[in-house]
């Protein structure tokens, strides 16, 4: 695997896919039902199942050190039956028994190795560092497997700075935040004290999708064909073309009988371009309604239209108001545009929707960009080709 050579990947990596041809894989959500995770070195992460992109049957997650972190079964995303979860020395840590959305802890080994809860019974004390690398204790009972009575946590051979309490039946009844001795802040709800094991909360609660790791790989890179052992060309554009994205990548995976195909993958949408400057066909086509020129508007009226593969404006739309009368002569404006050069996609000719914001401040009107309009899929800002 050509990311192992560079350090490893860490990656979602499929196991039952090899020999397929580039133009049969979707390179940033490949589908499989296998999975092996790996750390940015190469060491195995986590091993499981998939069916229709969730978890099922049982999973097994590691340390980076190599040794077993947890490992427990799925239904679909969410984890049922008994887990069990080491130290990352390999000495047993807890064991939890999920069944819906109800969990219990049958067994508990503190940092020294002793087992504390048994049975679901016992008593739990975990020692953490905070963000500033002091010792903090979390202590309380628990009681057939919930947490039970009040529970604390503290500086180590200090005041504890939170108390939490439960019910009989375990649920959570609020609690107590203190800061230099004093009450700080009383809450009614919620367990601010919840017991979840680092693996539990990194691991096996957290979907698996398809997540380079951004050390080794560039955002856009097609991971899924190192995977697959393919050739990966990255095909820079050149800077004076106003396009989506700078570069694209090729995809080459080759035969044993010479022949290979090719995908070409992120190929980046060339912008449409109006020869004709924005700003001046503003100055002249749109012209401000004489019953608004007393109202002082002023703000942002924000429109949509299509520019074709012939160049042309369709469909112009307002999204964003200040005035109706307004909106109606930014439509005017627009339908009055002249031809574009038109935006491509692999140097053919395609549709393009253009986001178009204009300023009106003191009845003049100035076209501007908003980097914080939304961008999806062939949506690009009216800025970018003028």
């Amino acid at each position: 695997m050509a990311g192992d050579q560079a350090g490893g990947s860490r990656v979602q990596a499929p196991g039952l896919l090899p020999g397929l041809a580039p133009e049969h894989k979707q390179f940033k959500q490949p589908a499989f039902n296998y999975a092996v995770t790996y750390y940015a070195d190469g060491t195995v992460k986590a091993k499981g199942h998939y069916q229709n992109g969730q978890k099922w049957a049982t999973w097994t997650f590691y340390y980076p050190n190599g040794q077993l972190d947890c490992k427990g079964k799925y239904d679909g995303m969410k984890l049922t039956g008994t887990w069990e979860f080491w130290w990352p020395d390999g000495r047993p840590l807890m064991v939890k028994e999920y069944d819906g959305s109800t969990k219990r802890l049958l067994s508990f080994w503190n940092h020294e190795g002793e087992q504390t809860v048994q049975d679901g019974n016992g008593t739990y004390t975990a020692i953490t560092l905070d963000e500033n690398g002091a010792r903090m204790v979390k202590t309380g009972d628990y009681r057939d497997g919930y947490q039970a009575g009040e529970w604390t946590y503290g500086p180590e051979g200090g005041e504890p700075i939170v108390r939490q309490f439960f019910s009989d039946e375990g649920l959570p009844k609020g609690g107590v935040v203190y800061a230099n001795g004093k009450v700080k802040e009383r809450y009614y709800f919620g367990n601010r004290l919840a017991v979840e094991p680092e693996p539990e909360k990194e691991h096996a609660n957290s979907p698996g999708w398809w997540y380079p790791d951004p050390a080794f790989y560039e955002k856009d890179y097609p991971v899924a064909a190192d995977l697959f052992n393919c050739q990966v060309e990255k095909v820079e554009l050149d800077k004076k073309i106003k396009a989506s994205t700078s570069h694209y990548y090729k995809v080459i995976q080759s035969f044993e009988d010479g022949t290979a195909d090719t995908l070409e993958v992120g190929v980046p949408l060339v912008l449409p371009v109006f020869k004709k400057g924005l700003q001046s066909h503003l100055n002249t086509y749109l012209q401000l309604p004489d019953h608004l020129a007393n109202l002082n508007l002023q703000g942002v009226v924000v429109a949509t239209y299509t520019v074709d593969a012939q160049g042309k404006v369709k469909n112009p739309s307002i999204i964003k108001s200040l005035h109706p009368a307004l909106d109606e002569a930014v439509l005017r404006m627009l339908n009055k545009m002249p031809d574009w050069q038109p935006g491509t996609r692999n140097g053919k000719p395609v549709d393009v929707m253009m986001t178009l914001p204009i300023r009106m401040k003191r009845s003049t009107f100035t076209a501007e960009r908003e980097s914080n309009m939304p961008n999806s899929g062939n949506w690009q800002f009216g800025g970018g080709g003028f």
